[in-house]
């Protein structure tokens, strides 16, 4: 489960579940922690990609992050 905490900085958490039980078998896990407006979540069905929108990049972009390696990558920004 992946979901974004709009009271406070706009953080992205991820909480490890069974899908098919519903139970949690994992911690919390901060995915976008600093001040940077994360939002937008969408994962794979897999859960090992994740695409979000930011402003760490100094605007609005959009971010594909490897949940797997935890490599990101800018995917689109807005055209000037």
């Amino acid at each position: 489960v992946v979901f974004t905490d709009n009271g406070g900085y706009g953080a992205l958490w991820r909480l490890p579940c069974d899908l098919n039980t519903g139970k949690v078998n994992g911690e919390l896990q901060p995915i976008v922690s600093d001040k940077s407006d994360g939002g937008h979540p969408s994962i794979q069905p897999d859960g090992s990609a994740l695409v979000y929108t930011s402003r760490k990049a100094g605007m609005q972009s959009l971010f594909f992050r490897d949940l797997r390696t935890g490599k990101e990558r800018i995917v689109a920004t807005p055209l000037r």
